[in-house]
């Protein structure tokens, strides 16, 4: 899951990615749903980790599949801010 701002996208050739994860027993695992999105669809609900933060070329990137609504941005940054702390 892309959490950089479109801001940053724009001007890196990297984008800050989380992990997804369908397993929600993790303690640093937010679960998200077909609700948390603004568009697009999961195929089952999943977990963003808040603990596998890292980068990615964009031009590794696949394709898109939605995008969640700004609450849930929010509360993801706040899990990875807890760690991080």
């Amino acid at each position: 899951m892309v959490i950089s701002s479109n801001h940053y996208n724009s001007n890196e050739p990297d984008v800050v990615v989380c992990g997804m994860t369908s397993n929600t027993g993790n303690p640093y695992a937010l679960p998200i749903r077909k609700s948390d999105l603004e568009h697009g669809n999961l195929y089952e609900d999943s977990c963003a980790r808040a603990d596998m933060v890292g980068r990615i070329s964009q031009q590794k990137l696949g394709s898109k599949i939605g995008k969640v609504k700004e609450d849930f941005r929010i509360r993801l940054i706040a899990k990875v801010l807890e760690i991080i702390g």
